[in-house]
């Protein structure tokens, strides 16, 4: 396994007593309840060259073979880390309501950027833990990789099937991506937001390529 590999990888999340965190697959999201109807299932596209990624989980993946199921157990250190205190953040509520959210207890928000919990609401003001919610406790991964992706057209076509759900939607000219984008797929409520984050992480993680054209189409 290479450190700029792309892969599609099943997964599972859980922590030291069992109790399912995260999963790729719909039908055990339901049934531990945590299913997440804005949330796509199936699998997870994995970049290696990701900084953010968990430790330990990036290490497993590393020695892990494809189409070969395994789990790991992945101490905190090589987790999410410690708890801090630092991270638990008093916010005034007219933050909140400035962007239409009106917190209530144990609702996950986003601060700046930051997931974070709501922890209680007090006289004007809102305490949100930003910790990850598996912060200070040892880890449990399940995981199979299903599909190893190489070269740099098929990296910006995993990048845009996994945000927008489009096959084969890019096509590479030397150092030039160029994505065509439906009609239809620009009607997507969260579009905007897919369309930047495929393009991101394309600059950040394929090396390869300089400059991406964005087609967008538009029909009568």
């Amino acid at each position: 396994m290479a450190d700029d590999d792309f892969l599609k990888v099943q997964f599972s999340v859980s922590d030291e007593f069992g109790k399912m965190i995260e999963t790729t697959d719909e039908e055990e999201a339901k049934k531990a309840g945590i299913f997440n109807g804005k949330a796509k299932y199936g699998y997870s596209l994995v970049m290696l060259s990701d900084g953010r990624m968990v430790r330990g989980f990036r290490a497993a993946l590393l020695a892990a073979k494809d189409n070969s199921e395994q789990t790991v157990k992945i101490p905190k250190a090589d987790a999410f880390g410690d708890r801090k205190d630092e991270n638990v953040v008093l916010v005034p509520s007219r933050k909140f309501e400035d962007a239409g959210i009106s917190p209530q207890v144990g609702m996950v928000v986003d601060l700046d950027g930051s997931r974070g919990r709501v922890q209680a609401i007090s006289g004007g003001r809102v305490r949100v833990d930003l910790n990850h919610e598996l912060a200070g406790r040892d880890v449990n991964y399940k995981f199979k990789i299903i599909e190893r992706i190489a070269g740099a057209r098929a990296k910006m076509n995993a990048l845009v099937e996994e945000q927008l759900g489009l096959k084969d939607a890019a096509t590479l000219q030397a150092d030039i991506a160029i994505v065509s984008v439906t009609q239809d797929t620009m009607k997507q409520e969260d579009y905007l937001q897919w369309k930047y984050t495929a393009i991101a992480a394309a600059m950040q993680h394929i090396p390869e390529i300089r400059k991406i054209e964005w087609k967008e189409e538009f029909i009568r």
